[in-house]
């Protein structure tokens, strides 16, 4: 302490000379503590709607020693969790846009300040689907008329019956009915037969 100083403090109460070493001693204190405090690294992200994303953190410790990472502000349109310097930040659904998280390091000794990570969430893509082709015109056609199977008929055809030939009707000649009948009957039938001849030629000369 300054010497100028010592007649001073001896001269002040106890609550006094210590507020006084304190304020004297206080900006070295600090700067002390400082450098040796861990400091957390701000970070960034972006992921899809809809669709989980890790995201590494960072910090740096003076000391050397292992960071701890811990969450300290949650996000508001997601859910955050961390494993070990890792992150893992799933938006809600349907939500698009800018959200953010906080978090500190601690090295078991003291802790660093809060630091902000920013994760931008993209809107789905929406696929429009092709515009279908027009359809083609109806047109009302006649409809089609069952074809018949051609057919060649023939006219039934009644045949008219042979006319008759009618047979003249002759009296019997002598010489006829004798030669025919002589020849196709039996002896005594020839015989009464050429009698009966020559009676009728008799009677025709009487009737002559």
């Amino acid at each position: 302490m300054a010497a100028f100083l010592r007649p001073r403090l001896r001269a002040l109460p106890g609550a006094l000379v210590l507020g006084a070493a304190l304020a004297i001693a206080g900006p070295a204190l600090a700067s002390t503590a400082d450098a040796s405090t861990p400091v957390a690294l701000p970070s960034s992200a972006s992921t899809a709607a809809g669709t989980s994303t890790s995201i590494p953190l960072r910090g740096t410790s003076p000391t050397g020693a292992a960071l701890q990472y811990r969450l300290s502000l949650f996000a508001s349109y997601g859910q955050v969790s961390i494993s070990g310097s890792t992150a893992t930040y799933t938006p809600q659904a349907g939500f698009s846009g800018s959200d953010h998280f906080a978090f500190l390091v601690s090295d078991g000794a003291s802790a660093s300040d809060p630091v902000d990570v920013t994760v931008t969430v993209s809107a789905p893509v929406v696929v429009t689907p092709p515009a279908p082709a027009p359809a083609a015109p109806v047109t009302n056609a006649a409809p089609a008329r069952p074809s018949v199977p051609a057919t060649t008929s023939t006219p039934a055809t009644t045949e008219a019956p042979a006319a008759e030939t009618p047979v003249a009707e002759t009296g019997p000649t002598a010489s006829s009915t004798s030669t025919d009948t002589a020849s196709s009957e039996r002896p005594e039938v020839a015989a009464a037969l050429r009698a009966l001849s020559k009676g009728l030629a008799a009677a025709a000369k009487s009737l002559g």
